[in-house]
Formats: structure tokens, sequence, C-alpha cells
């Protein structure tokens, strides 16, 4: 038999017996090696590094390789095409809106549509972007299913979309509900912070455009995630930030403490020295913290 969902014919007293020969999704995923032979046999010529990297992106999945290697056959620059593939490559896409999305209820497109701009998603981070109850229900449903949807522990709460699934769902996303995006990103962070992920957190809400807020969040916490060894990831969250955010005072006092760390004493006195100047643009009830922080990275400075 082959199906898309366990069939209910007391499998369980089967493999309990050991009668039942299974086949399930991992054992269908192609390995590297396997990939190197279907892109051979397809008269593919590829680097190693290509290979793997198309192996990775597909994550073995065999009818996206096959997509992959008849769309690579004859073409100038294959090692770009492997670079630039993703979900949205034409061929892939089509064949997942038509395989996949289309076969699903409208609430379950809804729901993998609006939570595609999550990297990981539970049931209760998903009712919070749908605006309705039941989600965990129809993640374990869509995992069940082979749906391209698979699940990141034990207890199956997280889950996580298939790298070239979430490639298409984000296209859609963008192509039909353009103007709830911000909306999405906004509920996404306030969730996040609620939950204490301030990283997730402040990416969304720089994805949501909202820069006074993302600057605020990543004051409050840039000294903890620097002690806590992600003083990497502060610098990176800083560059997200426009050119138009330069004189925010909280931003510019995550700037200085970022050179501070770095041992940039020039760069960090004049990101200090543009907070100061900006200070009395922060709301009042921010502003006595702004001023001791301050006045804390000027004496580290002066140190």
């Amino acid at each position: 038999m082959s199906t898309r969902h366990d069939l209910w014919l007391g499998l369980h007293q089967l493999r309990l017996a050991g009668e039942l020969a299974e086949i399930r999704a991992a054992d269908l995923r192609f390995t590297r090696a396997e990939t190197r032979e279907l892109l051979e046999a397809s008269g593919v010529t590829l680097s190693e590094t290509g290979t793997a990297l198309l192996h990775q992106r597909t994550e073995g999945w065999a009818a996206g390789l096959r997509l992959a290697a008849l769309s690579l056959v004859g073409h100038p620059d294959p090692e770009r095409f492997v670079a630039e593939f993703s979900g949205t490559d034409r061929t892939v896409a089509d064949y997942l809106i038509a395989e996949m999305l289309e076969r699903q209820p409208a609430e379950v497109q809804d729901l993998l549509l609006r939570t595609s701009l999550l990297d990981q998603v539970n049931g209760e981070l998903a009712d919070v972007l749908t605006g309705r109850p039941g989600s965990e229900r129809i993640l374990l449903e869509l995992e069940d299913a082979n749906a391209f949807v698979v699940s990141l522990d034990p207890g199956r709460t997280w889950f996580r979309f298939h790298q070239l699934f979430g490639d298409l769902l984000r296209l859609e996303l963008r192509r039909t509900l353009p103007e709830d995006m911000p909306a999405l990103h906004r509920r996404a962070a306030a969730w996040f912070t609620r939950h204490g992920q301030v990283i997730d957190a402040i990416r969304h809400t720089q994805a949501a455009a909202d820069w006074p807020e993302a600057a605020r969040l990543l004051a409050d916490h840039a000294f903890s995630l620097t002690l806590d060894g992600q003083a990497r990831t502060v610098e990176v969250l800083v560059r997200a930030f426009p050119l138009g955010a330069a004189a925010d005072p909280e931003l510019a006092l995550v700037r200085a403490g970022s050179d501070l760390v770095q041992g940039h004493l020039d760069e960090a006195a004049a990101h200090l020295a543009v907070a100061a100047a900006h200070a009395e643009t922060t709301p009042h009830d921010r502003r006595r913290c702004l001023e001791m922080a301050i006045a804390s990275l000027r004496l580290w400075l002066a140190q």
C-alpha cells in the first residue's frame, strides 16, 4: 500500500508481531551519493560543493532533485543555478502549488502562509498569527501526512517547513497578503518578547519596519546578550537598521557598546556623543535609564 496517511488497519499489532515492513519519508530521501548518481544519470556535471548544496537545499526530496536536474541540463552556469535554487524556482513552485498547497483546505492554506515568516512555529504561536485556535492539531496532521512539515522535538511541539516549501510559502505570502505582513511580524515579535526570546523579537520588529521599537528592544538587552557571548549577534542586528535610524539615541548607545567590546574607542566615543546629543528626544520614562547607560559607557571608555 502507498498512502500519505497511516491507515486504521491495526498496524500497531502487525508492527509488534514483526509482520509489517514500513518505508517512511526518511527512507525515501536521497543521500548525497544518490544525488550525485541522479545528476550523472541526467548528464549534469556539478562540483562536490554544488552537489552538497543542492542536496542540502532539497533535503533529499526526490522530486525536487529531479526538477532541479531537468533545469540543470544544458544550463550555462550550473554552479550559479544551484546557489540560487529555491522553492521559488518556477518548476518547483508549480509542483508545490499543485501537489501540496492547493490540495489543502482554505484554513490550512491560511495557516501555512501566515506562519511561513517564522523559522519555526508551535501551536500557540500559530494561533496568534492566524487569530484562530486549533493550529497545533493542523500542524500535527500535516506532519503525519508528510506534507513538508517537520517536527523539531520529541514532544512534537515545534515545527518547521521543508526549505523549498518555506520559500514558496513566503513568496505566496508576499504575493497574496502583502498588507498583512507588518502586523504578522509585530504579533510574532510580541509573542517572542513575552516568552523571553529577545533575538527573534528584535528580528521580527525590524521586519515590521518598526525601527524605534526595535532599537528600544535591542538597547534593553544588548548588554545581557553580550555577556551571554552573543556580541556578534548584536552586531548583525545593528547592521540591519537603516541609515535613517543612525540618530536614534538608543541605537547609538548599542553601537557604542559594540564598539567598546571590539576596542574601537574613537567610534565608541562618536556614538556616545550622538546618544547624548539626542537623549532629550527619548520618552521621559526611558530618559533616566539612557542617561545612566551613557554615563556607564563613558566610564568604560575612559578606563
